[in-house]
């Protein structure tokens, strides 16, 4: 399983991300990602042709046009968003070219915070219903099944406030990987789960050991 965690918080005042290119082709099912450079706004996941980008947009309904010419020269297949602040009629009237909203969570209580999955139009999608796992802050999260070539993979996107409990995130993520993981299908786990890794705190050590146990 492929995991990230992006703690960037503005698409504009910081720049820096990593950019991973796998080790081969997605015919091979290998997601093998290795570190090249770190000079993008963003952090792409791409097997050949085929590209997963994430990318913390702290409010997207202002930056619509900016983040699309970020994505250029070429567009990518599958665009995770954490924090988009939308609610679920201005997601729904969010226009991405040639992308289809494919899930997201939208906050009701609280204002901010959110995820969403977009997909390129051309690329089948189903989802995978994980309502009752959503808690504001806690635990945002949506998910897609797909299958390219001989590949099936499921997306999972993540937010976590960094004010809302951890052991929440660990318990609710193990469950549901626990139900949706399947020996033919490769995991991609990608979102901003708010965790100092520049602190050698117990919390970080105890992110790493149950991620390694995954």
């Amino acid at each position: 399983m492929a995991k990230v965690d992006s703690n960037q918080s503005d698409l504009v005042n910081k720049p820096l991300a990593t950019k991973y290119y796998p080790g081969s082709a997605i015919k091979g099912c290998n997601y093998n990602f290795n570190t090249i450079q770190k000079n993008t706004t963003h952090e792409h996941y791409r097997t050949n042709n085929f590209e997963i980008l994430h990318q913390n947009v702290h409010g997207l309904s202002h930056k619509i046009d900016e983040f699309l010419i970020s994505l250029l020269p070429k567009y990518t297949q599958i665009l995770c968003l954490t924090e988009h602040h939308l609610r679920n009629e201005e997601i729904a009237n969010v226009n991405l070219d040639q992308y289809t909203l494919g899930d997201q969570f939208f906050r009701q209580t609280y204002k901010q915070g959110g995820v969403c999955i977009y997909v390129s139009n051309d690329i089948h999608f189903s989802t995978i219903n994980l309502e009752q796992h959503n808690i504001e802050k806690g635990l945002e999260i949506c998910t897609l099944k797909m299958r390219i070539l001989s590949c099936s993979f499921i997306i999972i996107c993540i937010y976590r406030s960094p004010l809302k409990n951890f052991d929440y995130l660990l318990n609710q993520l193990e469950s549901i990987l626990k139900k949706i993981y399947k020996v033919s299908t490769d995991l991609i786990l990608c979102g901003d789960f708010n965790i100092n890794h520049l602190s050698d705190t117990p919390r970080k050590l105890l992110y790493g050991i149950s991620f390694s146990l995954l």
